[in-house]
């Protein structure tokens, strides 16, 4: 299904304390009238597209093997990083 920013929230919160971890969700106001709404109704109608795991299934994963993962202030975990040495390279 489609999530909200704050149902995705909720469901991070909840399997981090499920694992033991302590987490508040700090909802900033703002007067932002850009609309985020998201649809993946054309993935699965054009390219039949099925999710195979539930926002909440991944992040039970993520935290299930969170000693597997390196340094998560490496680069390579911010998309915006790798784009731009991505780009650098070329």
């Amino acid at each position: 299904g489609n999530y909200t920013i704050g149902e995705l929230a909720s469901l991070v919160q909840e399997a981090l304390q499920d694992h033991g971890y302590s987490a508040d969700i700090i909802t900033n106001n703002t007067d932002d009238i850009r609309n985020y709404k998201a649809t993946n109704d054309k993935a699965k109608e054009d390219l039949d597209f099925k999710a195979l795991y539930s926002p909440k299934d991944t992040v039970y994963s993520i935290l299930e093997h969170i000693e597997e993962f390196e340094d998560f202030n490496d680069h390579k975990y911010y998309n915006i990083q790798v784009m731009k040495k991505e780009l650098n390279e070329k």
